[in-house]
């Protein structure tokens, strides 16, 4: 079974990650989807996704180096569908202070922290960075979300040192529990999403939740 798109999906290719492992698991569920790192093909989307691994500052910089920060910001304001994947979710927070202080996009008001910074007491039992699989849970007070029919059982790859930290808990769809830390795993406002985990590398859970997303935002089911 596959989707037909009837949005235009571009991937924000800006030198942070993988971003061929995202392509490559919207093909597999049927998406129609190219890369873009220039102005006039982000800003012309439908519907966007930005990834990324690795630093806040790098991303920041990269996204300003290239000129399409304000193409990305733009693309926010616009109302159009936004999917923010690992650090691409953060970097959609007001800012971080990985390695000082920096302003994202501020889309939800709020900070991105290291996740031993979360808690009080013995931060050497905290194993930094949070990486291999873990199951989310849903806030069952969050409406329209797209995780209601998929199931909750599922396991989902993590690979991060920071978690947001959102002002506004109606926002937080779900969190993730790391050794006694609960941490935001799925945030969402409006036409934004954001995803801490990686979909594209958690097998058929991350397929089933990606088929989901896509088909709530104007595509069907062959």
């Amino acid at each position: 079974m596959s989707i037909t798109m009837t949005r235009s999906v571009v991937i924000v290719d800006y030198g942070v990650g993988n971003v061929f492992s995202i392509h490559n698991a919207l093909e597999r569920i049927g998406v129609s989807v190219k890369l873009a790192s220039n102005q006039k093909e982000i800003e012309s989307a439908e519907h966007l996704i930005l990834p990324g691994v690795g630093s806040f500052p790098e991303a920041i910089k990269n996204l300003r180096h290239r000129g399409i920060y304000d193409s990305v910001q733009s693309f926010i304001a616009s109302g159009r569908p936004l999917l923010g994947i690992c650090l691409g979710m953060q970097l959609l927070m007001d800012r971080s202070n990985e390695n000082g202080n920096h302003s994202g996009f501020g889309v939800f008001e709020g900070t991105v922290e290291r996740i031993d910074s979360i808690i009080d007491g013995n931060k050497e039992r905290i194993k930094i960075p949070h990486i291999g699989w873990n199951n989310i849970l849903y806030n069952s007070a969050s409406h329209d979300n797209i995780l209601k029919d998929i199931g909750f059982d599922g396991h989902y790859y993590f690979v991060h040192s920071y978690a947001c930290r959102p002002k506004n808990s109606s926002f937080i769809l779900a969190h993730t529990n790391y050794q006694g830390i609960m941490m935001p795993a799925v945030i969402a406002c409006k036409n934004i999403l954001g995803l801490q985990f990686h979909p594209e590398k958690s097998g058929p859970d991350g397929l089933r939740l990606l088929k989901k997303y896509f088909c709530s935002h104007g595509a069907l089911y062959n």
